[in-house]
């Protein structure tokens, strides 16, 4: 037991037991020693085998002065490769945390090592006959005159069984390269564990990546005390009790902890530098200053390497080392934001200095030398990305650069032609989810390259703004981001008039989600007519649509059918199944609206059967939601009901995140309608939560409002203010995934029960 826990139950022992003193120990998680006690009693043994502590153990382990945080999964996974493999690599970024994880694996694993486990640090050395000195000196051989020094170690460790750790080899690759495979095929029981930017490439080694550390999702903070199981966050708890022993997390502070945490990627140094200033500051003040974080994050601990006292001088390591080329790669991969793939990465990266045959190798390099991570989709594609903050070095790097301007411009050309070839296949006649999904994971790209067009080119502003008209509207929640984008960008209309026109449609449908038909039906009639000027069919039909539906969202139902029936000519005309199913559903919506409830049920039932056969997901979710709508339309709940619970299923599958909302809401509407009042308040309010999160006011659609007012009015009435409040504030704290778990799987259930 521990010197506190034997001051803790001195003078409370039980007749016969005592405790002994067994002296100062140094335990495995290479801390000061402590002071141990053993428990002994007059009827048990006392004689126990010495305690295996580190100094039973041959080694040369350093004491560390701060405490091992997290890291117990990766621990293990090492030490597994260690027991089949005789070299493993631990790689990472600087600061990642590689050289405390080699050392803790070194002393779990020490009682399997007869002969020891040495760490030999290379970071002074330069080449190969300083290495063999080091590991000499570390394994306490001593050179021969007149005889190699690599063949005395081999002779003296031949049949020795032990561990070397050969910590940070990125500088002298080639040389501990060498080293290393000539003591490994010699050495039959010999094991190496190394540290390093990038693998040695030696036959037999198996490369490890260290991985970030674990964190929570930065968008949902709501249990402080569930946040301690997460490896980020105790770092920097337990760095800032050093600098601050006051500090605790707390609701006000956590999400900005958190934050911090993201903001730095999970990387061990730069927590822990950003934990040290809450000597001076509170962690929101610090998370204000991360987008300053070379300046910020210095102060690291004077006894460390030089490169380990600021994260500025962690990066330099890593730059320094790169060839020429890869530098110019590395500062012009830093324009993308959030990832990449290699088209993306050959399209920008090519160049003055770097042929575009050579994008991929260089590409590999960085990827080896742990300055650009890999990550795998649900599809199995390979994406790339910088970390946030060798992000910001490399843009700081191509400011300093001649070539930034070059950098960002083909960034923006090659998101605006892949925003095109998505418009053709997903926004102007045939959505598709592929494209969807691909607009999706390059989000963050097309709002750096609009904010690039924003300042430099205002035609290709209007132009980007209005391709990616499916990712502002069709499946996700960017309706009021998109508004804000097109707005900006329409505010001067300069560019061709297709693309202005495009824009304007694209406009429109957003301000008609958005429950603004006044602004809605302007821009679709301005759009109307330069589409007509312009002599293009589909966008004409498209412009009836949004003028269609911003007639919807004004109650302007007779109107909004003249319209959406004038797009179904035009579509209809063009002889294409796809295109006329779009036209249909248009009309199912009024036609919902009018009460016209017997077409309804034939029109949207005709584009049911067609969309399945077409395997169009987003017609089949429509198709289900409007006959789910007249069912509601017509008092019929209970059918109503199974009807959202389709829709809804559809409309995930089609991956309509937002409008998904909708489909919950109505469900809450058909259960408020059979009597079931706390299930369908508490759904519609998730569901609004949701919906608003997203920019959609549902309650300000008229046909949809019309509906809440029929369903869920009555419902609210039934409950007393407390009771009601209290239900609504469960439903908005329930989230959204656990209200579309419910309506998919609970609700019917109980309804059935």
């Amino acid at each position: 037991m521990s010197a506190t826990t034997e001051a803790l139950v001195r003078g409370h022992l039980p007749p016969g037991a005592t405790t002994g003193d067994l002296g100062q120990q140094r335990l495995r998680d290479l801390a000061q020693p402590e002071r141990v006690y053993q428990l002994n009693h007059d009827e048990l043994p006392t004689d126990f085998p010495r305690l295996r502590s580190l100094d039973t153990f041959k080694n040369n382990l350093p004491l560390q002065l701060t405490s091992f945080v997290g890291r117990e999964a990766e621990i293990e996974e090492v030490k597994r490769r260690l027991r089949y493999d005789h070299l493993v690599t631990i790689t990472g970024a600087g600061g990642s945390g590689k050289t405390r994880l080699a050392l803790q694996v070194a002393a779990d694993v020490i009682e399997d090592f007869d002969d020891g486990v040495w760490l030999i640090d290379l970071s002074a050395l330069s080449d190969r006959k300083q290495i063999e000195r080091s590991v000499a000196q570390a394994v306490d051989v001593r050179e021969e005159p007149g005889r190699e020094l690599a063949e005395t170690l081999i002779e003296r460790l031949g049949d020795k069984a032990l561990l070397l750790v050969l910590d940070n080899c990125e500088h002298v690759l080639d040389a501990v390269s060498r080293s290393a495979e000539s003591l490994l095929r010699a050495i039959p029981e010999l094991r190496l564990l190394a540290t390093s930017r990038e693998p040695l490439n030696i036959a037999g080694e198996t490369a490890w990546r260290v991985p970030t550390l674990s964190m929570p999702d930065s968008d949902r903070v709501s249990d402080v005390a569930g946040l301690d199981r997460y490896e980020a966050i105790r770092l920097f708890v337990d760095r800032a009790l050093t600098a601050q022993p006051k500090f605790g997390l707390s609701p006000s502070n956590a999400p900005a902890v958190v934050q911090i945490c993201h903001r730095l990627d999970g990387v061990p140094l730069a927590i822990e530098l950003a934990a040290a200033r809450m000597r001076l500051m509170a962690p929101d003040e610090i998370l204000k200053r991360l987008e300053d974080r070379f300046h910020l994050l210095t102060g690291g601990s004077r006894t460390a390497l030089p490169r380990q006292q600021t994260l500025r001088a962690a990066v330099d390591w890593s730059h320094d080392l790169l060839s020429d080329s890869e530098r110019v790669l590395f500062r012009r991969l830093s324009v993308f934001a959030g990832g990449f793939d290699l088209e993306a990465a050959h399209e920008v990266g090519q160049g003055e200095a770097i042929a575009t045959a050579d994008v991929l190798d260089l590409l590999s390099a960085l990827v080896d030398k742990s300055l650009v991570a890999t990550d795998v989709t649900e599809g199995g594609a390979i994406r790339y990305r910088l970390h946030e903050t060798l992000r910001q070095y490399g843009r700081e790097k191509l400011a300093a650069a001649a070539d930034e301007t070059e950098a960002r411009e083909r960034h923006l050309t090659y998101f605006i032609d892949l925003a095109e070839r998505a418009y053709e296949h997903a926004g102007r006649v045939d959505p598709t989810m592929p494209w969807l999904d691909r607009l999706d994971r390059e989000h963050d790209n097309f709002r750096a390259a609009l904010a690039w067009a924003r300042d430099s080119h205002r035609d290709k502003f209007v132009q980007l703004s209005g391709a990616l008209v499916s990712l502002w509207w069709l499946p996700a929640l960017h309706i009021k981001e998109g508004r804000e984008w097109l707005t900006a960008a329409l505010t001067e209309r300069q560019g061709p008039a297709r693309d202005i026109a495009r824009a304007m449609v694209a406009a429109s449908s957003v301000a008609s989600w958005q429950a603004d038909p006044a602004a809605a039906h302007a821009l679709a009639a301005e759009a109307l007519h330069s589409w007509q000027s312009i002599g293009d069919q589909i966008g004409v039909a498209l412009a009836h649509e949004a003028l269609g539906w911003s007639q919807v969202m004004g109650g302007e139902d007779l109107a909004a059918l003249t319209s959406m029936e004038a797009c179904l000519a035009i579509l209809g005309a063009m002889n294409n199944e796809r295109l006329y199913n779009r036209g249909q559903l248009n009309v199912s919506q009024v036609l919902v609206n009018l009460g016209r409830v017997e077409e309804v049920e034939s029109v949207a039932s005709e584009a049911l059967e067609r969309g399945g056969r077409l395997g169009e997901e987003r017609d089949i979710w429509l198709s289900l939601h409007f006959l789910a709508d007249s069912a509601l339309a017509r008092g019929d709940p209970a059918a109503a009901e199974g009807r959202y619970r389709q829709s809804l299923g559809a409309a995930l599958d089609y991956g309509a995140t937002l409008q998904a909302g909708m489909e919950v809401q109505g469900m809450a509407m058909a259960l408020c309608g059979q009597g079931r009042v706390d299930d369908g308040l508490r759904l519609n309010a998730a569901a609004q939560a949701w919906l608003h999160a997203g920019g959609l006011h549902s309650e300000n659609v008229p046909f949809w409002s019309g509906y809440m007012h029929r369903y869920i009015d009555p419902a609210r009435a039934e409950l007393s203010g407390e009771a009601l409040t209290a239900l609504e504030e469960e439903g908005q704290q329930m989230g959204f995934e656990a209200a579309i778990d419910f309506a998919l799987h609970q609700a019917g259930s109980q309804t059935s029960a």
